[in-house]
């Protein structure tokens, strides 16, 4: 037997505690006198057992019984049946997501508790047969030998349980999670229930508590309060049943009901929904059934409501009237007469309710319990509250008027005592204090009483029976294996112990939920009680079960059951109850209550109307209120419904379909490759290039693209100036390397035509002037070139503003040339003359021609203009072969045309240049793609630069450019790029090193594309890092010493270390030239330090060798190595000094020494300026940085990238330990710049 010993004791012996494995024991009966039948009915049960996959032992019960061990034979079944019933519980809507259908995995994501494993194997035994169970149904007559069926105490856990609950205040949330492992969510939920409960008494015990001292009895104020406390305490408790139900898994458990086997149907039907034949019983029958609930509760009101008044009308008949000799024993029959006939009747009433319920022929488990706890409600309700309900409605309102009634036992006092002599009465007097004292009985000497009864009576007649019984038994001991006997006899005690129900319980703490909502108005201190009573009440519970009771069956629960809706009921009638009483009994004082003529009807009927529209008014506003709130169980619901939802899509879809949304393109910008561009270019030669449709939608490719064009296109549509193209387009940083320049370091403003003042008016009738004079040319035979010269020559004295005022005029227009600019280093700082146009033929490429005449014009402005702001160096250089190559190449590629007009569209200052500039791009992007996928045989030198072109526009404008860079280098690797630099024609080696100088990794911020290699790949020369000063030579695009070059482009891959930039011997060049290279040097071994601009270099496996030899890893360097590194500081302090002083230098000459070079302090700087620290700690660093900003803007008057490289330095000052690295944090923005 288990006992308080074996709980709180020390345990010798562990065997006895140990279940060895089993899940259930089977309690059978062989009565005497039925062996043989018996015996029979045994083989069958070991039979149906075995058969679903049951392994059984037997032993040896107590007299005429046999113990039936019964667990899973392996664990595959149990597995199968866990994967069953999860697979079940998805299918009712219960679990979100269908179980893993590999078993291992699912058994290791969730893994099976004990009250899961109890379940499911008890399910096993007891479905039918043709639902893969054995079928063993204590209340048929198959199996009627089968005494019980349980499942064994896990004495370590019970220990553990109650020792840790006797030592805790409160119960948490690990508590109940214990239970429900354990013992199932329906007991869980019956404990969450009280620890609720308990929680929310203290909040009438505080306020009873102060009624009681300030107010007393039948108050007004605590009445209103504590219907408002019902309400509050109602509706928090259905969400928190809502919440458990999710977190422990079990919401709509209530959906899957057991079938009753009791049930008997009329005939089969077919199912509207699932086709499957259900078995039916006539809802009419039913409901006839049903109706006898209306006699049956008469029959309670009648028979109950009979005994008490009875009892209560003799109880104050003898203690109020009655004052004869033995009145001190007397007044105790009342009380005999409830102990003696209310348990009786009670029996009988509920047996009536039993016949009736199995009667009505429920189909479910569940209906039918639900059924039978509603008329057990109405018998307890009767029980419970009559007496109150008599003493409180009858007796103290209406005392006066019940004294003729209290004669009736006077008189049968004296027919009983055969005496004529009158009985000695004294006055009658109503005592208000009377439901007082019955309340105290309810919630004091009641509760004592119960407690009593549920706990230690139990355990005592255990005691007791299990002695007696020892005594009188007259069977020899039973010899069980040593190892076995603890075991076993602890087996034989449970098999004594009484079967737990939790729906008493549930009835007792409704019950006390009742008295205090009808009645606590008359005694406020109810609610103290309870409080006391419940934390007992807690711990008592948790004993009974653990000693008292066997291990019930953990059943699954979603709610507390038809006892809601008992709550709810009992707090409605709690708001007319308090209302009435507190009228009816508080209106006279001294104990002189109310005659009936002192009481009228509408009074009492507008207090009931008021105080029930009070609650119901408070009920709607509690529920609104608390439906606002949205609760964690739903919150928890709704995230592994839509985790669910997105782990169907992406298992049908793929993770690539469900980031794409199903919408087919691009998504985040095109990447080019060769085998892509010439499919593309395959199926538009099939499909043919004239539809309207096709080339609408291949005018943006990607999210970039239309980004670009739509702010662009925002900007126009507000009538602001259009910044587009207006940055600086040139190839590289814009550094000047050796001898002057035609123009360079001009502002863009100076180097394009301004617009002729006068009307519009005016310009058209110049034009037409123009275009007579050339017809009357041609009718007087002169040559149409000569013309077009002519109309040139006119042009370039008035600068008309109109596009058309160039005509189309022929393939080659010519103008001359002023005498090119000296050369020399030396001479660099002096002020370059005002730009100049070249005297060599002007070749107009057909598609240029094809399109009219503002694009010949711009085309012709570009070649005299604005292919200045392309370089940093003369256009006369020997080394810029741009302007040479220019005409062969615009003949070969119409993207390098379309580029070339939209450079000098975004540079011009007309407006109606600023509205085409979309649409020269859109055909610039369009035909680059295009070309990209023609270039089968080879890349041409006017795609080669027309892709060029076009990143140079991306990385000024800060939208996506990198991509084209890597669609040019993957068409370009087999089209001749694996070749030695040096053996490639000296335009095609030009292109090579442009590509690689922009594809330099540390170059970009926020880069979408990673870096290619293509400087250390195909431009940087064996043993770069033992090249002596004498043959260096400056990259006349960037304006870079290629040796410096050489050593930026091994940063990314970490193949070099700050000693070999600290030992670059430099190059020569004018001042300011040494400044800026000082400052690169510089800034590279602060990217050594803090890498937070590269990624790494990403080269496919089809990438030729580099032309270096090995892995094109760097050579160890020779010469001095620093004993003390300098310090970030300080390296930060000399770079910007450095680009302080070429500012300091420019500004000093007014605006005419070096001014392109402000194009190129954009790399240093943001490197200087990122040291998020050393920025915090120097303010005058911060200052210097934006002056120098501030003075490029100033100088070439059009937005820079530089306000969007300050913004994000300003933000990088204040978030860099924030976790995020700058990339991150430009790509946040969605942007893409170059620091060239």
């Amino acid at each position: 037997m288990t006992g308080l010993r074996q709980l709180y004791g020390k345990q010798d012996n562990e065997t006895g505690s140990d279940n060895f494995g089993v899940d259930y024991v089977i309690h059978y009966s062989i009565p005497a006198k039925e062996r043989a039948e018996a015996e029979a009915g045994f083989v069958q049960l070991i039979e149906a057992l075995t058969n679903v996959g049951l392994a059984t032992e037997v032993r040896s019960g107590d007299s005429d019984s046999l113990l039936v061990f019964v667990k899973v034979a392996s664990a595959d079944l149990l597995a199968q049946q866990v994967y069953r019933g999860r697979l079940q519980d998805w299918l009712q809507g219960i679990r979100t997501s269908g179980p893993n259908p590999e078993l291992a995995k699912a058994l290791q994501d969730e893994p099976v508790t004990e009250a899961e494993r109890l379940r499911l194997v008890y399910q096993l035994i007891i479905r039918p047969e043709n639902d893969s169970g054995a079928g063993i149904n204590q209340a048929s007559s198959k199996w009627k030998y089968v005494g019980d069926i349980f499942p064994l105490h896990d004495q370590k856990f019970n220990r553990s349980w109650i020792q840790k609950w006797s030592k805790k205040w409160f119960l948490d949330e690990a508590d109940l999670e214990d239970i429900r492992n354990k013992f199932g969510e329906s007991i869980a939920f019956y404990f969450a229930f009280l620890r609720s409960y308990f929680v929310f008494l203290a909040f009438p015990s505080a306020m009873g508590f102060a009624a009681w001292m300030l107010l007393g009895q039948f108050s007004s104020v605590y009445a209103l309060g504590c219907g408002l406390w019902s309400v509050i305490f109602l509706e928090y408790w259905k969400k928190k049943e809502v919440d458990l139900a999710v977190q422990w898994g079990v919401r709509g458990v209530s959906a899957i009901q057991l079938p009753r086997p009791e049930f008997e149907w009329d005939y089969e039907a077919e199912d509207v929904v699932t086709g499957e034949p259900v078995k039916v019983y006539s809802y009419k029958k039913r409901f006839q059934t049903q109706l006898l609930q209306i006699p049956f509760a008469i029959a309670c009101i009648v028979v109950l409501g009979g005994l008490v008044v009875i009892a209560n009308s003799l109880e104050i008949f003898i203690t109020q009237v009655y004052d004869g000799p033995g009145k001190q024993y007397l007044v105790f029959v009342p009380t005999m007469i409830l102990v003696v006939f209310t348990p009786t009747f009670s029996a009988v009433l509920m047996k009536a309710a039993s016949v009736l319920t199995h009667r009505e022929n429920y189909d479910t488990v569940d209906a039918h319990k639900a059924a039978l706890v509603q008329k057990q409600f109405v018998l307890n309700f009767m029980t419970s509250y009559m007496a109150l309900l008599f003493t409180g409605f009858v007796y103290i309102p209406f005392g006066d008027i019940l004294l003729p009634f209290l004669d009736f036992w006077r008189h049968t006092a004296q027919t009983l005592t055969f005496s004529e002599k009158t009985l000695p009465t004294q006055q009658f007097r109503i005592n208000p204090e009377r439901i007082s004292s019955q309340m105290f009985y309810c919630t004091v000497t009641a509760q004592v009483v119960n407690f009593a009864t549920e706990v230690i009576v139990p355990y005592a007649k255990q005691k007791a029976f299990a002695k007696a019984k020892e005594l009188q038994s007259r069977q020899p001991e039973i010899q069980d294996e040593p190892e076995e006997a603890a075991f076993l006899k602890r087996v034989r005690d449970e098999c004594a112990l009484e079967t737990y129900d939790v729906t008493d319980d549930y009835r007792e703490m409704v019950m006390q939920f009742g008295y205090l909502s009808l009645f606590s108005v008359a005694w406020p201190m109810a609610a103290c009680s309870f409080l006391i009573n419940n934390w007992v009440e807690l711990r008592s519970d948790g004993l009974k079960i653990a000693v008292s009771c066997k291990r019930p069956i953990p059943w699954r629960s979603d709610s507390i059951g038809p006892w809601l809706d008992a709550l709810g009921f009992l707090s409605w009638l709690g708001s007319i109850t308090s209302a009435a009483i507190v009228f009816l009994c508080s209106g006279a004082k001294n104990g002189n209550r109310g005659t009936a003529s002192q009481i009228t009807a509408w009074g009492c009927l507008l207090s009931v109307l008021l105080a029930e529209h009070f609650y119901l008014l408070m009920q709607q506003i509690v529920r609104m209120l608390m439906n606002k709130v949205e609760s964690i169980g739903v919150q928890r619901e709704r995230r592994e419904r839509y985790l669910m939802k997105k782990r169907l899509l992406a298992e049908n879809l793929g993770q690539a379909a469900t980031s794409k949304a199903a919408v087919p393109g691009i998504q985040t910008g095109e990447k080019m490759t060769r085998e892509a561009l010439e499919d593309e270019a395959r199926e538009a030669s099939v499909r043919g290039r004239g539809g309207s449709g096709e080339m609408f939608w291949q005018r943006q490719r990607g999210m970039e693209e239309t980004i670009f064009i739509g702010r662009k296109l925002i900007e126009v549509q507000k009538g602001f100036k259009c910044e587009g193209y207006e940055m600086r387009l040139k190839w590289g940083t814009g550094i000047a390397s050796r001898g002057r320049f035609a123009g360079a370091s001009q502002p863009v403003e100076a180097a394009i035509l301004p617009r002729v003042k006068g009307r519009h008016r005016d310009l058209l009738r110049e034009e037409r002037r123009r275009e007579a004079a050339a017809r009357e040319a041609s009718a007087s035979g002169f040559d149409a070139r000569d013309a077009a010269r002519a109309a040139m020559s006119s042009d370039s004295e008035s600068s008309p503003s109109h596009l058309s005022d160039l005509p189309r005029s022929g393939p080659e227009l010519t103008v001359q040339e002023p005498k090119p600019a000296q050369d020399g280093l030396a001479k660099q700082d002096v002020a370059p003359p005002p730009p100049v146009s070249r005297s060599k033929p002007k070749v107009i490429p057909p598609w240029i021609l094809n399109q009219g005449d503002d694009e010949v014009r711009l085309f012709s402005e570009f070649v005299d203009y604005g292919i200045n702001t392309l370089f940093s160096t003369s256009v006369n250089d020997e080394d810029n072969i741009l302007a040479e190559h220019l005409p062969r190449i615009s003949q070969e590629s119409d993207a390098l045309c379309a580029i070339c007009i939209t450079i000098q569209a975004s540079l011009c200052g007309r407006p109606e240049a600023q509205h085409l500039i979309f649409k020269y791009f859109d055909m610039a992007l369009s035909s680059f793609r295009a070309e990209l996928g023609n270039s089968v045989v080879q890349l041409k030198d006017g795609t080669f630069a027309a892709g060029l072109m076009l990143s140079t526009l991306g990385l000024n404008r800060g939208c996506g450019w990198t991509m084209h860079l890597h669609g040019i280098y993957n068409v370009s690797l087999t089209r001749g790029l694996q070749d030695p630099l040096n053996s490639q024609p000296p335009f095609r080696k030009h292109l090579i090193e442009v590509l690689g100088y922009l594809d330099l990794p540390g170059f970009a911020v926020g880069r979408q594309n990673p870096s290619i290699g293509v400087w250390r790949r195909h431009c940087r020369e064996p043993g770069y890092l033992c090249r002596p000063p004498q043959v260096d030579s400056v990259e006349f695009v960037s304006g870079l010493p290629r040796s410096l070059l050489d050593l930026l482009s091994a940063i990314d891959g970490m193949e070099i270390t700050e000693e070999d930039l600290w030992d670059w011997p430099g190059s020569p060049g004018s001042l300011t030239q040494c400044h800026l290279w000082e400052a690169y040097r510089l800034a590279g071994i602060i990217s050594l330090r803090h890498p937070q601009l590269y990624t790494p270099i990403q080269i496919s496996e089809s990438s030729p060798p580099s032309p270096l030899g090995g892995d094109g890893s760097s050579q160890a360097s020779s010469g001095s190595r620093r004993a003390v590194p300098t310090s970030t500081d300080v390296v930060v302090t000399r770079i910007i000094s450095h680009v302080d002083a070429i500012t300091r230098a420019y500004v000093a000459s007014d605006g005419h020494r070096d001014s392109l070079l402000f194009n190129a302090i954009d790399y240093p700087l943001f490197v200087a300026g990122i040291e998020a620290d050393v920025m915090n700690a120097r303010p005058e660093l911060k200052d210097a940085i934006k002056n120098c900003f501030a003075v490029r803007a100033e100088a070439f008057k059009y937005p820079s990238r530089g306000t969007a490289l300050l913004d994000m330095m300003g933000e990088w000052w204040t978030c860099s330990r924030e976790g995020r690295s700058i990339n991150e944090l430009a790509t946040s923005r969605g942007l893409e710049l170059g620091l060239l």
